[in-house]
């Protein structure tokens, strides 16, 4: 059996604009904040992530999140970005890493290897958008999970409830 560093789970198409999006499941982490978590990513298929923001069709993976900013028609960019994560780092990574070919698939992915690890759901992206199915069954194989998703108001997320927490900007 192979180890892989990681695991295409799914492919699919946004809800919001129609865009090819990738989920990978990277299964190290060096993430002080959250310790060694198999670490869940929601990405442009067709885009590195940092051009995916620059270009505003980050909302393939991102949705309506109140963080990814604004397109300034002026301008010809996003501005008042506000989200945490630093799309040139890890997730540049994943991402070329997928286009290199690296990550098993899905059918390579023996369950027993999570099953004293947690989950981090969306360490980029949202993770609404991930099939329900492939959500609950990785959930009972592991030790635990976290994620939090921005679409708890959008009609084909409300199988997130329970699952994930809402990401709220106000009360």
């Amino acid at each position: 059996m192979t180890k892989f560093k990681g695991y295409v789970l799914q492919r699919g198409t946004s809800p919001f604009n129609g865009d090819p999006f990738v989920v990978i499941m990277t299964m190290e982490s060096s993430n002080s904040k959250t310790g060694n978590m198999c670490q869940v990513w929601i990405l442009h298929e067709g885009l590195n992530p940092v051009d995916a923001v620059n270009l505003g069709v980050d909302d393939t993976v991102c949705g309506d999140c109140p963080h990814r900013g604004i397109w300034d028609e002026e301008l010809q960019k996003i501005v008042d970005r506000s989200c945490y994560v630093n799309v040139g780092q890890a997730p540049a990574a994943v991402w070329k890493s997928y286009k290199r070919g690296i990550y098993g698939k899905l059918s390579d992915l023996d369950l027993r290897v999570i099953k004293n690890r947690k989950v981090r759901w969306g360490s980029y992206g949202d993770p609404a958008l991930i099939d329900p199915t492939l959500v609950r069954t990785i959930n009972k194989h592991a030790a635990g999970h976290t994620g939090y998703t921005h679409q708890w108001r959008q009609p084909w997320a409300q199988w997130c409830k329970n699952v994930f927490q809402a990401s709220c900007d106000s009360f």
